[in-house]
């Protein structure tokens, strides 16, 4: 169910984001205070609902979250905002929403994760499908 409600709240926004694209906000700007305050927030709510008032973070993690903030945040919302310039939101949406594909075969091959295969063709099929579509469109 947590998962229903964030594909919700992330398909929503992005109308929101091509609303404010729209009005010649650069995307490099829009990407950065989306993140900002987005991770202001996630910080408090965070510190808050643990009670801690410091976030540790083991020396190990460093590198992936490294990884996670260029590869997932900078060049991903780069990417992501730059096709929003030129696309409908509807389309960009839905073919951004192919990432559960590459979640799913990096997943396989870096943590070596045992995946059932009838669902990930299904599923594959599907979100391929959908892009298919969109894309004639």
């Amino acid at each position: 169910m947590l998962s229903l409600l964030a594909s919700f709240f992330w398909g929503t926004t992005v109308v929101a984001e091509k609303v404010i694209v729209d009005l010649d906000v650069d995307i490099r700007t829009l990407a950065c205070l989306k993140h900002l305050i987005g991770s202001v927030c996630f910080m408090v709510w965070l510190m808050a609902s643990s009670g801690e008032r410091q976030l540790i973070v083991p020396r190990a993690a460093w590198t992936p979250l490294m990884y996670t903030a260029i590869v997932g945040s900078f060049l991903g919302f780069w990417f992501y905002f730059s096709a929003l310039e030129i696309e409908d939101s509807s389309k960009v949406a839905f073919i951004s929403s192919t990432y559960p594909l590459f979640a799913v075969l990096t997943a396989l091959v870096v943590l070596n994760e045992e995946v059932n295969y009838a669902f990930l063709a299904g599923g594959g099929g599907l979100i391929l499908t959908g892009v298919y579509i969109i894309s004639q469109a």
